[in-house]
């Protein structure tokens, strides 16, 4: 499996917010070699807090960094940037984290914390996406629009930030996970342990990663000679598998944000299916809004099928979320879509569509009623404005004089809303 300018960076101590952007020292693009220069895509991963001096929190943030970057598919120019916390800990509040994403040109961040419960440790972890910090254009983000009968319908995340169930972590894993992280300096001529050392992969240095295979990756650094070293794959290091989750959301928001839309649909897919079960309502949400639109966007067959896969993952993300105006809205843009795009003239619109649209419309009345959303009222004032022109709520054939002012008074109620 190759990996092209895939490229891992490592610094010591959190520089953004703390000193003058202007006195921050560049960590991208110092590198002699281009093969180590300014990777497109970029996940930003912080050390772990983690109780007393315990070393957990670094050595997860490098297994991290070093998973995202030797198991992802879909992209050509991908990093992964690990800060380490400065003796005096800097707290990573909203503004923090978004200041060290937009100088290290990050859309995904990764943070979390170790705590101990008695004789047990947790690991509890977090996730933000800040896909303009990396200067991704919106069109690539996971705002949707459609425009019918010159009425646009717009469908934005309910979030930007996720948290992942708590895991509880053995301690014997957390040797283990020392022991790991010790052994992975030395740069072997062959991917293994018996072969001849050829010398040392620095930890706080930029790396790249040429290929991976099964738990051996070559890396290779602006000075010196490439060579292989062990990582230890998070599915196979026993009490870590399930911070596997944390990694594969990242990299599918990543695939999404960089176009590999297929690549995105299969990391989520993977992770609802597998690392799904205990999370919080808002995070599978998300998870099924990015797969139901890498669904669209990938031309998928069945995300434009009467029976849409993409609607359906909408949908939902609506019973996760009940109170959320976000899913209606993005059903909303979906169907509207699909029946456009079947349609051969605005007088065929009405066939099979009916009791979609009336299906969209009680949804947007429930989020406007149940949240007095502005983005959900314009929504639905727009659909009600689309079905004056076109037949979509009432049947064949233009509305009568009754639907009509029915749906002009509604519009009027919801414009004093917006």
């Amino acid at each position: 499996m190759r990996r092209a300018r895939a490229t891992a960076f490592t610094v010591l101590a959190l520089l953004a917010l703390l000193i003058p952007s202007a006195a921050v020292p560049a960590v991208r693009g110092r590198i002699g070699d281009p093969r180590l220069l300014d990777a497109l895509y970029q996940i930003l991963v912080f050390e772990y807090d983690s109780p007393g001096d315990a070393p957990w929190g670094w050595e997860l943030a490098q297994l991290m960094d070093q998973e995202a970057l030797s198991t992802i598919s879909g992209l050509t120019s991908v990093g992964a940037v690990c800060l380490g916390q400065p003796a005096e800990r800097v707290l990573l509040s909203r503004e923090t984290i978004a200041g060290n994403a937009a100088i290290q040109g990050a859309a995904v961040v990764i943070w979390g914390e170790f705590y101990e419960a008695g004789d047990v440790v947790y690991v509890h972890s977090h996730l933000r996406l800040l896909p303009s910090a990396a200067g991704i254009p919106e069109s690539a983000g996971l705002r949707e629009t459609v425009t019918v009968a010159e009425q646009e319908i717009r469908a934005e995340p309910p979030t930007d930030q996720v948290n992942f169930s708590p895991v509880e972590i053995p301690r014997a894993t957390l040797a283990a996970l020392h022991q790991a992280y010790e052994q992975s300096v030395t740069l072997r001529a062959e991917p293994s342990p018996s072969a001849r050392p050829v010398g040392e992969l620095s930890l706080r240095r930029p790396y790249g990663i040429a290929e991976v295979r099964g738990e051996w990756m070559k890396v290779y650094m602006a000075e010196g000679p490439p060579g292989w070293v062990p990582y230890r794959p998070l599915e196979s290091a026993a009490g870590l598998k399930s911070t596997r989750a944390i990694v594969l959301y990242a990299q599918g928001a990543l695939q999404f944000y960089s176009g590999a839309y297929r690549a995105a649909q299969r990391s989520f897919e993977d992770y609802l299916a597998h690392y799904g079960a205990g999370q919080d309502p808002m995070n599978l949400a998300l998870a099924r809004i990015f797969l139901g639109t890498a669904m669209l966007r990938s031309g998928d067959p069945t995300a434009s099928a009467p029976d849409s896969s993409a609607e359906r993952e909408y949908a939902q993300a609506g019973d996760l979320l009940p109170s959320s105006p976000a899913p209606a809205n993005y059903l909303a843009v979906a169907s509207l879509r699909r029946i456009e795009a079947r349609a051969p003239s605005p007088a065929d619109t009405v066939r099979g569509a009916g009791m979609e649209i009336q299906a969209v419309e009680q949804r947007l009345l429930h989020a406007v009623k149940e949240t007095s959303d502005p983005l959900a009222a314009r929504n639905l004032s727009a659909l009600y404005r689309i079905s004056l022109s076109r037949p979509l709520l009432w049947g064949p054939g233009p509305p009568s004089a009754q639907q009509r002012s029915a749906a002009e008074r509604q519009i009027g109620v919801l414009r004093s809303m917006r």
